[in-house]
């Protein structure tokens, strides 16, 4: 139990220096005028970053946590983006931030080499994103029967879309859709064929079929 307590609070004192770490650097790095989102950036917040040896010394770590267990600033390269943040066996992992190809950004939790948890996106026009993502995905709630979804995979890249949710035998599923001219949200050309196709199957008693999605909370 009491290696519990100071392994916790290890945890908590290391995030929150990485954090704070990660935003002197890239406040730095601006200054220096690289331009936030480029791959120089990125390379500028990592060697700006405390090296391991001098994080060290300064959270005089507890002996009885085990070297496999402690996080460490450090840099991390995938298909689609870079991560600067904690990194545990060899995975991102605690706080950090991944920078996408398009020179959009992600700065919250991750879980080994997976976005999840509390977080922030920016994408490459500057809009702002915030909320809780689950496995990459951020459900953004428009209304009752519209929600914006936000797909984040280091290795794959970005997705952006809107979804609207069924009617009647289909109300639980939620179908591909888009903003259209007039600033208004219908369903794309595989979101009807989608519903088309989950709504005989409802009806011929082949259950829920077809949808982009469950039923799930936004956000």
């Amino acid at each position: 139990m009491k290696y519990s307590f100071l392994y916790l609070s290890f945890i908590l004192m290391l995030s929150t220096i990485v954090r704070a770490d990660i935003e002197t650097a890239k406040g730095q790095c601006a200054d220096l005028g690289f331009t936030p989102g480029t791959e120089k950036y990125a390379d500028c917040v990592m060697k700006l970053l405390p090296k391991e040896g001098s994080k060290k010394k300064k959270l005089n770590k507890d002996k009885a946590i085990s070297e496999k267990d402690k996080k460490v600033a450090n840099s991390l390269k995938f298909d689609e983006a870079t991560y600067v943040g904690e990194v545990k066996k060899g995975k991102a992992h605690g706080v950090g931030v991944f920078t996408f190809s398009d020179g959009s950004i992600y700065e919250g939790k991750v879980l080994k080499n997976r976005i999840k948890g509390e977080g922030k996106y920016i994408d490459s026009k500057g809009n702002v994103y915030e909320g809780k993502f689950k496995n990459g995905t951020l459900r953004i709630k428009v209304d009752k029967k519209i929600r914006e979804i936000i797909k984040l995979k280091p290795k794959t890249g970005i997705e952006m879309y809107a979804e609207i949710k069924g009617r009647g035998v289909v109300s639980s599923q939620w179908f591909r859709a888009e903003k259209n001219s007039s600033g208004t949200y219908e369903l794309t050309p595989k979101g009807k064929r989608d519903m088309e196709n989950a709504k005989n199957a409802a009806n011929s008693g082949g259950g829920d079929s077809g949808g982009s999605g469950s039923g799930g909370g936004c956000g």
